[in-house]
């Protein structure tokens, strides 16, 4: 009997679903024991607190496309993990028991940067952990993709695409916030597929002055409206010269409810155009997960699974280069911005082993590995090696990466493997 726990962590994104479906799917088609399926609800608060549910795979048919999570989330922030619940209940030590309570052979954990800090203390306690890198917007550690990233922008650039008609008509500049606290990528990618004209990120602080003088370019050369997407954690040039502590309090004493209220209002009074505010909130976390959320959520269950199979546990899935997925170590994700792959898959420990908690898990046997599909012409020994040799520290540059599927066609100078893409 393999026995697995599922949590969802954090805030929700479009893909989870398609996630934990990629997962079973793979456990259930892979595995040559049984699988007994855990799914935590509300996210860790679930694996405090022993809520959970014993699932079969048919709850897990027909989620492909259903936004959300089946099982709830909530936030346990990483830096209060080791202050006691409002009950007295120690977070980590009751977490650490439901999962050898339930006799869990891997956790799969569906998470942010802050959840999977906590996975990585879990794997700190001897649980097999492996992480999946959730977050609309795009800035977990170790991985160039998240799922939910780009279901985000495509609702972000409806909105911008829709203000279009609305800003024109009337002749006003609109200024839409969308979400992005710390980082910028959505807005960044929706103002570009929706065409605005100004956009505000966080990590470059804006001169308002360069701002106006935009606004005022378009005026006079004709154009009508303006379309200003500002991430909800833009700042000023002033306000990013200031200590943490003195923006801290200015953002304390501000009266409006965002700096896109203050944006719009200083727009307006410099330039005497008409000027409003649209906020899309929260519809960029919901609805449905767009066609490359639903692949590469799919891609990142089945590579959680198959390493589960293999014992590669202490891992976030990842992809950690341009067509390559890799996996990123946890230690790794939570502490640098580097990823690190390691090319020899660690094994499940023999009966013989116990791990820091006098834990016995189970030996695995596994189905032989699965073909790689190579459809380009062969390499000559020399080309391998030189490849190899180009790939440096990390590894084979071109090493097997299982996915879902394999499409047979043969184009010339490229490998094919479950809609990756590798350069021959």
């Amino acid at each position: 009997m393999l026995r697995i726990g599922l949590l969802t962590s954090g805030g929700d994104c479009q893909a989870l679903n398609a996630t934990m479906r990629g997962i079973v799917k793979t456990l259930m088609t892979n595995s040559e024991e049984p699988i007994e399926i855990y799914g935590f609800e509300d996210g860790y608060q679930g694996l405090i607190y022993s809520r959970f549910r014993v699932m079969s795979p048919a709850d897990f048919s027909g989620i492909l496309t259903r936004g959300g999570t089946i099982l709830g989330t909530s936030r346990t922030p990483f830096k209060r993990l080791d202050v006691p619940e409002a009950d007295g209940v120690e977070k980590v030590p009751a977490m650490v028991h439901t999962y050898h309570k339930l006799q869990l052979d891997c956790l799969f954990m569906l998470g942010g940067n802050g959840s999977t800090k906590t996975a990585n203390r879990l794997r700190e306690e001897g649980l097999n952990v492996i992480a999946l890198p959730k977050t609309i917007d795009n800035d977990t550690w170790g991985t160039e993709l998240t799922f939910g990233f780009t279901s985000a922008i495509d609702v972000a650039t409806k909105c911008i695409d829709d203000i279009h008609t609305t800003a024109s008509s009337h002749g006003r500049v609109f200024v839409i916030e969308i979400m992005g606290h710390k980082v910028g990528w959505i807005p960044l990618y929706a103002g570009v597929a929706g065409g605005a004209d100004v956009i505000l990120i966080p990590e470059i602080p804006y001169d308002m002055d360069n701002v106006i003088k935009t606004i005022e370019h378009r005026m006079e050369t004709g154009s009508r409206f303006t379309i200003v997407a500002v991430a909800e954690g833009a700042i000023s040039k002033e306000d990013a010269a200031l200590s943490k502590k003195e923006y801290k309090k200015k953002l304390a004493e501000r009266t409006s409810p965002s700096i896109v209220y203050d944006i719009a209002k200083e727009i307006e009074a410099k330039t005497g155009r008409e000027t409003r505010v649209a906020i899309p909130g929260h519809t960029q976390r919901g609805g449905q997960p767009d066609a490359q959320d639903r692949i590469f959520a799919t891609q990142c269950g089945v590579e959680a699974a198959l390493g589960c199979l293999r014992g590669e546990f202490g891992y976030m899935i990842a992809r950690c280069a341009t067509y390559r997925s890799r996996r990123s170590p946890a230690s790794s994700s939570m502490s640098t911005p580097r990823a690190t792959w390691c090319a020899r898959p660690r094994r499940w420990a023999s009966a013989s082993a116990t791990n820091s908690l006098g834990w016995n898990p189970p030996h695995r046997a596994l189905r032989p590995r699965p073909t790689y599909f190579d459809l380009a012409p062969p390499l000559t020994p020399s080309k391998v090696a030189n490849r190899n040799r180009r790939a440096g520290p990390e590894g084979p540059a071109f090493t097997y990466s299982p996915r879902l599927f394999v499409f047979l066609l043969r184009v010339p100078g490229l490998k094919f493997s479950c809609g990756e893409i590798v350069p021959a």
